[in-house]
């Protein structure tokens, strides 16, 4: 017990990881020092676990201080185009976002077409997306819900909701516990369950049963980060349609970019 705190802390200690839930950590360590006894490969397999669920998308640190004092500058100027363009350059940071900018308007028109104005959107792993809420076309009574597992991400996107007085909130949720989900009329799920099931098998059809809303937004990435396409989309669409045999939910899929989405309906 005592080395697996310790190998957590060690890992808790790294600049990449240190704004990770601690709670999160101390799971995968002592997961992965159940398969290992040695300290440096316990602690290495704990930041391969990490890096698949969320530091992967994070290649460069990004600089939330001087992002926030961008976007809180941009948001007191009349127009809206210098906040757009601050929020554009804060997505960039993030690999996820970052693939989808060059039609994030398009994304959002055709994945929210035929779903009513929801009153409150819950955004799962979000990273950066949320910053994306001017392209939504979302009523400015949207509440938005934002979680991820990194805390320093949460506190400066709840601050930026706040400078663009966006109404929601942002928290630090582990996906792969069983902690309640807020419900929600639209939740997202985006490029998010390959990244869960690095852990957990069976973590898609866990986190959907837990998921209590109308719709459902998933997404799976139709190349790896370094651009191999390896029939990615192909092998999703068919262990997700598999997935869902048996349920009751209404399915539409669509492809927009190399984005591979499902949206699912009560």
């Amino acid at each position: 017990m005592e080395k697996i705190e310790e190998i957590a802390n060690s890992v808790l200690r790294s600049v990449k990881y240190k704004h990770v839930m601690p709670e999160l950590v101390a799971r995968l360590t002592a997961k992965e020092f159940a398969k290992r006894e040695k300290f440096k490969e316990a602690t290495k397999a704990v930041k391969n676990k990490l890096h698949q669920i969320g530091g992967a998308y994070l290649e460069k640190q990004p600089d939330y201080r001087k992002l926030l004092k961008n976007i809180k500058e941009s948001a007191s100027e009349a127009g809206g185009e210098s906040l757009r363009a601050e929020l554009r350059r804060a997505m960039d940071f993030h690999a996820s976002t970052a693939e989808r900018l060059p039609f994030l308007e398009e994304f959002y028109k055709q994945i929210f077409k035929g779903i009513a104005p929801p009153r409150r959107v819950l955004d799962l792993a979000c990273g950066l997306n949320p910053l994306a809420r001017p392209w939504m076309g979302l009523p400015e009574e949207t509440e938005f819900m934002a979680c991820d597992i990194f805390s320093d991400m949460m506190k400066f996107l709840e601050e930026v909701f706040k400078a663009c007085h966006w109404k929601g909130e942002a928290f630090a949720v582990d996906l792969l516990s069983d902690a309640p989900l807020p419900v929600a009329d639209v939740v997202l799920i985006l490029k998010t369950i390959p990244c869960l099931e690095q852990v957990e098998k069976e973590a898609s059809i866990r986190l959907l049963s837990r998921v209590n809303a109308k719709h459902v937004i998933i997404s799976f990435p139709g190349k790896s980060l370094g651009g191999r396409e390896k029939g990615m989309r192909v092998n999703y669409a068919e262990r997700f349609l598999k997935l869902l045999e048996g349920t009751s939910w209404e399915v539409r899929n669509m492809v927009i970019g190399e984005e591979l989405l499902f949206i699912l309906s009560r």
